[in-house]
Order: structure tokens, then sequence, then C-alpha cells
């Protein structure tokens, strides 16, 4: 029941450009409550007193046949790394060398 409810409100959440994922206590790795670690891929870990939560960007929803979209700070921590620029077909600075999905 806990891993659906987990899914679920990840589900929820990367509609709303952000993923959380959270755990019981206690916090893995020895860590203890306050503690907070900016991990890498734009990840925050936070230990509280009743539980520990993961952080990190959520899915952007876009057409990936005439849009992409290009992190504008990918090396700071969370939330800012994960701002992103979202470049389609038809705006001035478009390259479709990035898109991932070319229209056939």
């Amino acid at each position: 029941m806990q891993l659906i409810t987990v899914i679920t409100l990840f589900a929820s959440l990367t509609v709303s450009y952000a993923a959380i994922v959270r755990g019981r206590v206690p916090c893995p790795d020895g860590h203890k409550d306050g503690d907070v670690l900016y991990l890498p891929n734009c990840v925050r870990f936070i230990c509280r007193s009743t539980e520990y939560t993961y952080e990190s960007c959520g899915a952007l929803g876009y057409d990936k046949t005439t849009c992409y979209s290009v992190k504008t700070n990918a090396t700071a921590n969370y939330p800012e790394c994960c701002k992103a620029k979202l470049y389609c077909l038809g705006d001035a600075d478009f390259d479709p060398a990035y898109l991932d999905y070319p229209a056939q």
C-alpha cells in the first residue's frame, strides 16, 4: 500500500514540475533530523524527525517532435537546477539538432 501511495504521489507531482519521494524514519545512512544534502542530478535530501524526503525536478510536458528544453543552470542546487528554457519550432533560437524525437 505504501508503494502505491508513493507512486501516486510521484505521478501527481510530476505534473506540477516537481518530483517528491518520501520515506519513514529512521533517515538512511545515519542522517539526523534537520540534515539537508544536495545530491548529484539535481536532488535535495531532507531528513526530518518523522520522515525523509528526496526532491527533484519533474517532467515538462511538451511536444518532443517540435520542441526541446535546455537547463538554464544545471550546476546549481535544487530547485534552481530545474529551471529550463523551452525552444519550439519557429522560435528565433530554435536548433532542430537538439530535438529528441524529430518529426518523420
